[in-house]
């Protein structure tokens, strides 16, 4: 029933009331027994169908009722009651019978139960029809339950039917029977059947008993008999008589002890106890003596276990560290199971408080914005926690709520973003706003959604504006606009389908305007947007519909403005859409249903529903010559119908393969042909995220088609399609053939940037960069157009990318332009970027000349240009030649005498303004009095002022808001270098605030009106007092004004510019005043960050005697702090201020809160000094408090000697070792590992204590990791020499591994280099210093100083920049004796690879000391490799494969498990490892974080660390990320060393094989060492592929080398998709064929496990593939498929094997027989129809035609056999083994089917027609046989034309589709 849409369920209804079923009439009639069954299930039909009706209206709902309310018998009456039931619940037509319901159920001896609850539903849904009834009801219920002759499913009717009483009436029955009825309550409750509704009562209605129980223990003790069940309504019966109770807190205490202190020692009950207990301890109560420790139940949730009922207890008693806990459930809810997910974060996130929900809710979306993969992984979430299908009416109350706390982050968000004057939109941003679309789309619109919705659209465009707009910021914005219900065209003027650099922007532009309110917008971009939707099939069907109704409203309403060419191409992709065979499901039946609806109504509008591919008429027809092998005939086929289907259906792989015939003819007369196919193809390919033109290009190489290519790159609207067009375009002017077309493709890229049509601009960018790209600027051609190139560049919008490739092109070829070139193309240049182009904006204009004057700046440097080229500027605009100035100045920094030359060259010294209603120019004016106020002081101080008073005085407010960030620099410029600002300036604001409506905003203020036509005159107020003062008695009334506005978030930006407004007019009383009151303390709470400066400032009207009580402020103040990215300049006065605040803070505020503002404080960038009282607080509670206060204090306080007394006293809370916080101790450590990354050396002695003592892995190493990345960002480099110290003591390398090495490799390179400077020297003399094996002890201490120091000389050579390593200046190199390149680099790896031959294993060791010596090859291993990495040294290169060195790597004991995984079980992991960038490392490129992601949010209990905009203090290091697949292999250090390795040999011949020869050597021993390779090998697969032949038979016997009988294991499987990956080359490969068939005996070994098998077949498939005409398969590789004893299982795993070998062309021997024999048999039952197939693809590959003719007649005669039997069989079989061999089909079978096509059923005449078809298409066919075809199948009227045969052909694919 639920896939069933709207229209089907109206047709049931209607189907069961009416014709043919008339249910009236046959209940009227006298009918026998056997309908009284079929009325039934028409009832029960009812019954599901009716609550997918809402909309029907009440006519339908009436006919309902009516056959409900006929005379039944008892069964078919109650089936009616419940009927009627539905009913109610969705009209009141059902609710005027109710007094004869009543009636009824006084006197029923029948069917009382369901009329009891039917009147119960009446009362619940439609009250006012029974406002005078419900005494009677009550008494009524009240006298059927005192009849002792009933059963508990009786009772428990009667009890529903109270239920609904209650709704709305049970406060008005009389307490008297209320009592009573409590008194028999107490006995339904032990009723099985009642239990549920009792619970119900008494959770629903408790206040109506309140007073009985309170009194009553019997029936509370009853309810916790019923936990988990009875949960709720044990909570709320409690926390309703403990308020009762809260003036005896003493009678509580009683209620606790007897009743619920017993229930704390029950697992069932001891957390809804503890939830019990909690509300007590609201009450002022004390805390149960048995809590639970929330950080231990956090432990528990990560490790997996059941906790649902801990974390809802946690959260709903809001206990210290239950927002961590909720944020742990949030950040590992994927390994939560999915029916638990509700349970433990929905619900109680919904029940949690605000602070805790909004943290959580913060924290989430921050996650969620990480990256791609976060935001896909956090969504399932989402959906949850916003309830998207609204069934849950708990999930449901907290959605509201989660929303608007994210709503409320979004807005915050945008608005700091929006303050930092931002012009790119950073990626977390961009996925925030993905997130927006996506949460709306959760929702539907609601009163809160369009508050919320209405205040972000400002914020939005603004993004949009400053960001340009892109396809994040669209999708958002069109899902704000459907919530926020209104118009916004300023939204939809800044969308423009011609200028749409991507493909998903293009398409959320087209979704924004389709969805635009009728009757506005442009109708062309609607048109273009109906066409673009219309024609993609990456469109959700949702959107299809809505574009449908579009289309269908411009048809109604709008005819008359439509383009009719225009209005045909969309209504032919309606007919497209339509035909489509991909759109299946409920939705895509809706779409269909609607599309024939609307095709029925609109489709004769259309003119033509050609297509764009048959537009264009071709004088040369396309044939293809085919030769008919039985009958030795050639046809000529014509091909253009085909091609146009081909084109029209968009099958990229159909489009290809026409391609590469067109190109296989006459490529000059097909170029045409050719680019029309490419031109489709790419639009078929564009939606797919991986489309590479490169499939194209090998057909369209030979032909000539780079000119006629920019005509279709010249019309293509969709950006995806213009970048493939242009990447073949740019791939075929690599093409030595096609160097000439370089110049005329530049040429006619010119004319296109020049165009007045931005798409057309747009498409000659895309040319221009594939000019750029493709050709070579040192040669003729490029260098020509360059010069003429360029300026048409430099002005286009969005040319940075080809700019910048000019640029390189320019650079490359500089010497090759005389000078006078180069300053004429400047010039030009110059022309062009000052020429009026009103379609640009002033920051977008700002860009575009920045990256121009760029370009011009690296061409002077390079020729050496003399700053005069810039004097005497040919402009067409004044404004955009300042603009250019300014630009100019910027780049060049010219000194200040030039800048007077520079101003007076160009004309613009003396400077007048003349349109002040023209932006840019105004935005230009005062971007040049601002860039030059020091040369218009010294020269025109005067007259600059006058102009500047004269824009202050005459400036608008709409115009400036635009330009507020340009008057404010430039006032403020001015300000700064006068001291003050004169009175000229000053004078003219006083003019200008003297004509604002300021009484008229006043009183509407004080008649709580928010008039829009005020908003940008309040706006433009506030920006002008940034810079002016004013004191005005009107405006610092306007807060208590505001006071007393109940603001909506659309107001909020409205009120925040008011109160700003006010405040900067107000004077400190008046501040003073307005805080003292609560409801001024709430207005300042809600709007702080307006306050924030006022309130800080020194001395604080805080700090006033009379306004203490105003200390809750310092929350929000200091919150506003942090939030503001902690100023310098405020520090100062807001610390004074929480000195002074904080004896009243500490007194009147919670523990929670103090923690809170104590982790704040942390977070300024200089923290309060440990005299501080809050500081103070915290170190005493530090050293004396509880362990859970202890725990949550610990990362709060800075490091200092001042607090090592404090730290001290912690360790012992922590425990000795690492493994005891799997015991229990887990929180401890956690807290103590986030404490330490302050670098306080008393937490990390204890850290390196814990480390060195344990070696049990586990979650704290990542852990450790990340505090050690966090450490490094301090610059206290005694840090660093602390943790070093400890490095060298003991035997253990945990100290080492766990902190030195991520210290040193998160420390910025130039400190690393200076710390290991003075390192060096000892690192090189340790490793040099021999050991003797005699002390067993010290031998292993000296292995273990080795692993030491070559670890950190691995850190060195991989992160210090090449110049470092290679220079002998280098400070790394100035402490070494007699320094040379690369001397530290060649002496380590000379000592690596001798120590690694020195250093052996003494036999009969010991653990210990074999680990250590392991530890130490792999330690070598890796410092080796990370060397030569840098130093690139070839020759050593084969060092790094030496066979004895590789297997020292791997344990020979342990047994390394390699299972094959099936597809959707495989994921891979990242492996960071640092990259050469032969320069100072640059800006990590896969992250962003100082921490591990698990560990992040967990390691600091402040949510303000969730903020999208913290600041990204940056490990400096280039990485370089690895994906490698999970398996136990690529989780070892050594494998990831190798596979580094194999990248770096991969261009060396010689190391490869030398890595052959080890893994040969390794695979015929069945060492490890063979595995450890081939993973290797698969991690570096892309690197080798060069040198892959190399490999590649080592890799083979590897494969080959299995035991007798065995099936491969996962890694061989993958080294044969490797090799499959690199492609065959042609070549038979020894071992290839014993590949296969190991592969066909583990295909037979998993034929049980589908996904393993599924697995192994791809690898077949793919291998097969990649060995084309090389591969031999015997048939004796296969068991006897005729063998009795076979298994099905094993026979359609032998027949998918054999299918997929036929397929690659490969003829197996003996099994076109064996297949014939076996279909021949009629006494087995075999899958025929796959037997069939195969029997065609072997004979299609068959290379004897004799034994083909054989096989073909013999097949023939088994068909004749199961033609006597059975015709479908028939069919099918010749069906099947058509699609693989057409010659299956003889002249005589397709006789047969023709005759016997038309009396089969539908399935076998579709396959009859495709038979018919493919004969048509491969076999010798005349106007006979066509006439036969169709008068047989009716087709005489469709005969008309010349080319019968296609056409025929074409109707038989029609009827087929």
């Amino acid at each position: 029933m639920h896939d069933i849409l709207r229209y089907y369920n109206e047709w049931i209804v209607q189907t069961l009331l009416y014709e043919p079923v008339c249910l009236l009439k046959i209940v009227c009639s006298e009918q026998d027994e056997s309908w009284r069954s079929c009325i039934v299930a028409s009832f029960k039909l009812l019954v599901e169908v009716l609550p997918k009706c809402e909309d029907f209206g009440d006519h339908l709902f009436q006919d309902v009722l009516n056959v409900c309310l006929m005379q039944y018998d008892a069964m078919i009456r109650t089936n009616a009651i419940n009927c009627m039931r539905v009913l109610c619940k969705m009209s009141p037509v059902v609710a005027g019978q109710a007094e004869k319901f009543i009636a009824e159920l006084e006197s029923a001896s029948i069917c009382r139960a369901p009329l009891a609850m039917l009147i119960g539903t009446l009362c619940e849904y439609h009250p006012a029809y029974l406002s005078n009834e419900y005494n009677k009801i009550w008494r009524l219920f009240l006298n059927l339950l005192e009849n002792n002759k009933k059963t508990d499913t009786v009772t428990s009717a009667y009890l529903q039917g109270i239920l609904g009483l209650f709704k709305y009436y049970g406060t008005q029955l009389p307490m008297v029977e209320l009592a009573q009825f409590y008194q028999d309550l107490v006995g339904y409750l032990d009723m099985t059947k009642c239990k549920e509704v009792v619970l119900a009562i008494l959770e629903e209605h408790t206040d109506l008993f309140l007073e009985s129980l309170a009194e009553d223990p019997t029936l509370r003790m009853k309810l916790w008999v019923h936990v988990p069940a009875g949960t709720d309504a044990v909570l709320k019966v409690y926390r309703l008589i403990f308020e009762l109770m809260k003036d005896d807190l003493k009678r509580i205490e009683n209620v606790l002890q007897a009743e619920v202190t017993p229930r704390l020692h029950a697992p069932d009950t001891r957390y809804v106890a503890l939830r019990v207990w909690s509300v007590y301890t609201r009450l002022g109560g004390a805390a149960p003596v048995q809590h639970e420790d929330v950080l231990q139940v956090e432990c528990s949730l990560r490790a997996g276990d059941h906790v649902a009922a801990q974390v809802s207890y946690c959260i709903d008693a809001a206990l210290p560290n239950s927002d961590r806990l909720l944020q742990a459930a949030i950040l590992n809810f994927h390994s939560l199971p999915a029916k638990k997910i509700k349970e433990i974060i929905v619900y109680p996130l919904a029940r949690a408080p605000d602070q805790i929900r909004k943290a959580s809710i913060n924290l989430l979306t921050t996650e969620s914005c990480v990256d791609g993969a976060s935001f896909d992984r956090y969504l399932p979430l989402w959906r949850q926690l916003l309830d998207s299908d609204g069934q849950d009416p708990r999930a449901v109350e907290g959605s509201r709520h989660v929303f608007n706390d994210f709503m409320d982050y979004v807005l915050w968000v945008v608005e700091t973003f929006l303050d930092d004057y931002n012009e790119g939109l950073p990626e977390q941003l961009q996925f925030l706003f993905k997130l927006v679309s996506l949460v709306l789309s959760f929702q539907s619109p609601e009163g809160y959604t369009r508050d919320a919705c209405a205040a972000a659209l400002p914020l939005l465009r603004e993004t949009m504006r400053r960001c340009q707009p892109q396809a994040c910021t669209v999708a958002a914005g069109r899902h704000l606009l459907r919530h926020a219900a209104g118009l916004d065209l300023d939204f939809y003027e800044m969308l423009s389908l011609d200028s749409c650099a991507d493909e998903a922007l293009l398409c959320e532009c087209c979704l924004a305007f389709i969805q635009s309110p009728d009757g506005h917008g442009d109708v062309r971009n609607i048109l273009t947007s109906l066409q673009i939707i219309f024609s993609r099939s990456d469109v959700e069907v949702d959107s299809y519909l809505t574009a449908l109704k579009k289309c269908q409203h411009l048809l109604m309403k709008d005819i008359d403005l439509l383009n009719s060419k225009e209005t045909s191409k969309v209504i032919a992709g309606i007919e497209d859409l339509y035909n489509r065979k991909d759109l299946t499901g409920k939705e895509a039946r809706n779409l269909k249903r609607e599309i024939f609806f609307f095709l029925g109504k609109f489709g004769n509008v259309s003119e033509s529903s050609a297509s764009e591919a048959s537009s264009v008429v071709l004088k040369d027809n396309l044939t293809l010559d085919l030769k008919y092998l039985d009958e030795g005939v050639t046809y000529k086929i014509k091909l253009d119908e085909m091609l146009e289907h081909a084109i029209r259906s968009g099958d990229p792989d159909i489009l290809r393969t026409l391609l590469t015939v067109i190109c296989a003819g006459n490529p000059a007369r097909q170029a045409e042909r050719a680019c029309r196919v490419c031109a489709a193809w790419c639009r078929a390919s564009v939606a797919s995220a991986a489309a590479d033109a490169l499939p194209v290009l090998q057909a369209l190489k030979l032909s000539n088609v780079t000119v006629e290519l920019l005509s279709y790159i010249a019309c293509q609207r969709s950006p995806g399609v213009r970048g493939l067009l242009s990447d073949v375009l740019e791939r075929l002017l690599s093409d030595p053939r096609h160097q000439q077309a370089v110049e005329p493709v530049a040429a006619q890229a010119l004319l296109m940037l020049r165009d007045k049509n931005a798409l057309t601009r747009q498409a000659g960018l895309d040319v221009s960069l594939a000019v750029l790209r493709a050709a070579d600027p040192t040669h003729a051609p490029l260098r020509a157009a360059l010069p003429a190139l360029l300026p048409g560049l430099c002005g286009a919008v969005g040319g940075g990318p080809a700019l910048l490739a000019a640029t390189h092109a320019f650079v490359r070829a500089a010497a090759m332009y005389d000078p006078a070139t180069t300053v004429g193309m400047i010039q030009e240049m110059m022309r062009h970027l000052t020429h009026p182009k009103s379609d640009v904006d002033f920051a977008r204009h700002e860009t575009t000349v920045r990256t121009a004057v760029d370009f011009i700046k690296v061409v002077a440097s390079e020729k050496k240009l003399d700053s005069a080229i810039f004097l005497g500027i040919e402009a067409a605009s004044i404004a955009r030649k300042m603009v250019l100035l300014c630009e100019l100045k910027a780049a060049f920094r010219f000194e200040s005498e030039f800048d007077l030359r520079l101003l007076e060259g160009n004309g613009l010294l003396d400077l007048e303004m003349e349109d002040l209603g023209d932006p840019f120019s105004v935005a230009a004016t005062l971007r040049v009095l601002t860039d030059f106020a020091g040369t218009y002081m010294e020269t025109r101080r005067e007259k600059s002022l006058v102009l500047l008073a004269g824009l202050v005085e005459k400036l608008k407010p709409d115009l400036i808001i635009t330009v507020n960030r340009s008057i404010v620099n430039c006032l403020q410029t001015y300000k700064d270098l006068l001291g003050e600002l004169p009175p000229l300036l000053t004078d003219a604001f006083d003019v200008w605030f003297s004509v604002l409506p300021i009484n008229e905003i006043t009183t509407s203020l004080e008649e709580n009106k928010l008039l829009d036509e005020h908003k940008a005159i309040i706006k433009s107020l506030n920006i002008m007092l940034m810079v002016f003062e004013l004191r005005s008695d009107l405006i610092k009334t306007w807060p208590d004004s505001i006071m007393k506005v109940t603001p909506k978030k659309s107001d909020l930006e409205y009120i925040s510019s008011v109160l700003s407004a006010s405040l900067k007019a107000s004077s400190r009383d008046d501040i003073k005043r307005l805080i003292s009151g609560g409801d001024g303390r709430d207005l300042c709470r809600r709007h702080v960050k307006v306050f924030f400066g006022f309130l800080v400032k020194s001395p604080s009207v805080l700090l006033d005697g009379d306004v203490t009580s105003a200390y809750s402020l310092l929350d929000d103040v200091v919150d506003c702090y942090v939030r503001m990215r902690c100023p310098e300049r405020w520090r100062g006065d807001l610390l004074s201020l929480v000195d002074g605040l904080w004896p009243v803070y500490e007194q009147q505020t919670e523990f929670s809160k103090k923690q809170a503002l104590l982790v704040s404080l942390s977070r300024f960038p200089v923290p309060p000094p440990p005299t501080s009282p809050p500081v103070a607080w915290g170190v005493k509670t530090l050293m004396e408090g509880e362990i859970t206060q202890r725990i949550c204090l610990v990362g709060a306080l800075p490091a200092g000697e001042e607090y090592s007394a404090a730290y001290s006293s912690f360790s012992g809370v922590v425990g000795p070792r690492l493994r005891e916080a799997a015991r229990g101790r887990g929180p401890a450590l956690r807290a103590l590992l986030g404490a330490a990354h302050c670098g306080d050396p008393t937490l990390l002695r204890t850290v390196a204590a814990l480390a060195a003592g344990d070696d049990t892995k586990g979650w704290w190493d990542e852990a450790i990791d990340s505090c050690m990345a966090a450490v490094a960002r301090h610059r206290d480099v005694t840090v660093h020499e602390t943790i070093y110290a400890w490095t060298w003591t003991g035997l253990s390398t945990g100290v080492c591994e766990r902190m030195l090495v991520p210290l040193l490799r998160h420390t910025p390179a130039k400190r690393l280099e200076e710390f290991l400077s003075n390192k060096v020297n000892m690192l090189i003399d340790m490793l040099m210093t021999g050991r003797a094996a005699s002390n067993a002890l010290a031998y292993e201490q000296g292995v273990v100083n080795y692993t030491r120091a070559l670890s950190v000389l691995a850190v060195a050579f991989e992160k210090l920049p090449r110049q470092s390593l290679e220079a002998s200046s280098s400070v790394l190199h100035s402490r070494m004796a007699s320094p040379e390149s690369w001397m530290l680099v060649r002496r380590a790896c000379k000592l690596c690879v001798t120590l690694r031959d020195a250093v052996t294993c003494p036999e009969g060791a010991g653990g210990g000391l074999r680990g250590a010596c392991r530890a130490f090859y792999v330690a070598a291993y890796k410092c080796l490799t990370a060397a030569l990495c840098r130093w690139k040294q070839p020759k050593a290169y084969v060092t790094l494969f030496d066979e004895k060195a590789l297997s020292n790597l791997m344990d020979p004991e342990k047994r390394y498990e390699l299972p094959i995984k099936p597809k959707w079980s495989r994921r891979s992991v990242r492996r960071q490892v640092l990259a050469d960038t032969g320069a100072a490392p640059a800006a990590a490129s896969s992250g962003g974080s100082v921490r591990t992601r698990p560990l992040l949010r967990t390691l600091s209990d402040n949510p303000l660390h969730f903020d999208l905009l913290e600041p990204q203090e940056c490990e400096e290091v280039t990485t370089e990320e690895w994906r490698v697949d999970h398996t136990e292999l690529n989780g070892l250090e050594a494998c990831l060393s190798v596979s580094r390795a194999l990248a770096l040999a991969a261009p060396c011949a010689a190391a490869l094989r030398r890595a052959a020869a080890a893994l040969c050597g390794a695979a015929a021993a069945q060492s490890h060492v063979a595995a450890l390779l081939a993973q290797a090998i698969c991690n570096s697969a892309s690197d080798l592929q060069p040198n892959c032949e190399i490999l590649i038979p080592a890799l083979l016997k590897y494969v080959t080398a299995v035991e007798d009988g065995a099936a491969l294991n996962g890694l061989q499987v993958d080294v044969l998709n490797t090799i499959s990956g690199w492609g065959g080359g042609g070549a038979r490969r020894e071992g290839a064929d014993a590949a296969v068939r190991l592969l066909v005996r583990t295909c037979l070994q998993h034929q049980r496990r589908r996904p393993l098998l599924d697995a192994v077949a791809d690898c077949l498939d793919g291998f097969l593939r990649a060995h084309p005409g090389t591969i031999t398969v015997r048939y004796d590789a296969f068991p006897d498929y005729s063998a009795d004893s076979m298994s099905d299982e094993t026979k359609l795993c032998m027949l998918r094997i054999l299918q997929i070998i036929t397929k690659h062309n490969i003829y197996v021997g003996q099994l076109v027989p064996t297949v014939l024999a076996v279909l021949a048999d009629a006494r087995r039952q075999h899958p025929v129809q796959k037997l069939a197939e195969l029997f065609g693809q072997t004979l299609a590959v068959c290379d004897d035609e004799t034994v083909a003719r054989e096989s073909l007649a013999s097949y023939q005669r088994v068909l004749e056999t199961y033609l006597k039997t059975n015709v479908s069989d028939y069919v099918r079989l010749l069906y099947y083994a058509q699609l693989g061999c057409p010659r299956c089909c003889s002249f005589k079978s397709f006789k047969t089917v023709l005759s016997k096509a038309s009396r089969l059923p539908k399935a076998e005449k579709l396959r009859c027609l495709r038979v018919i078809a493919k004969y048509l298409e491969h076999g010798p066919g005349n106007d006979d046989v066509i006439r036969d075809v169709v008068s047989t199948l009716n087709f005489e009227g469709l005969m008309a034309g010349d080319c019968v045969k296609v056409r025929v052909l074409n109707i038989i694919l029609v009827a087929i589709n």
